[in-house]
């Protein structure tokens, strides 16, 4: 199933901001009280929607990552996808994203389909938990930083990543809503 429009407009929980509702927005939004609620984050440390940016020719194209969770400081420790899907088969898609935030990488991302979760060591790729419980606790978190080391990445390592992250974009186009041809 693709994420849609409803039509509709809500408001963000970590923002306040009116956003488009979309089949797949309840689903983010009840991840992010997840979040706040009962895992114990500051939601002034989340920030929806984080666009990664990147180029095919002359052409920009944008992902978001659906939730950072900076630390203090302003620097992303932990990246948070949602996906419609086995959530393991979206494990080098969101490294990519990962590595690739601004002001990161992140050291860390977790991956859910809000049913079960897998989290990941970004600069390892190393699965290191799999199961709801993969949604660390902020004092899990806190632990796990402190085990994890993640460096910023040169410009070589930052292009193979957009690429791969380019290729795994090919797979967004919709049924519905474009045509994906094979010339």
């Amino acid at each position: 199933m693709h994420e849609v429009s409803l039509g509709q407009i809500l408001r963000d929980y970590l923002t306040g901001n009116a956003i488009e509702s979309t089949t797949y927005e309840d689903l983010r939004q009840s991840l992010a009280k997840v979040f706040v609620e009962e895992l114990g984050y500051n939601s002034a440390n989340l920030v929806p929607k984080v666009e990664i940016t990147f180029f095919r020719g002359a052409e920009k194209f944008s992902r978001s990552v659906d939730i950072v969770i900076y630390n203090d400081a302003g620097v992303p420790v932990l990246a948070v996808l949602f996906c419609a899907g086995q959530v393991n088969t979206f494990a080098r898609e969101g490294l990519a994203l990962a590595r690739l935030l601004p002001k990161g990488p992140a050291p860390l991302l977790v991956i859910t389909d809000t049913k079960t979760a897998v989290l990941f060591d970004v600069s390892t790729g190393k699965l290191l938990e799999e199961g709801i419980q993969a949604l660390p606790r902020k004092e899990k978190l806190e632990k796990l930083l402190r085990t994890v080391q993640i460096e910023k990445l040169d410009e070589k390592t930052i292009e193979m990543e957009k690429r791969i992250l380019d290729a795994y974009s090919q797979f967004q186009k919709t049924c519905c809503t474009e045509c994906v041809s094979v010339e």
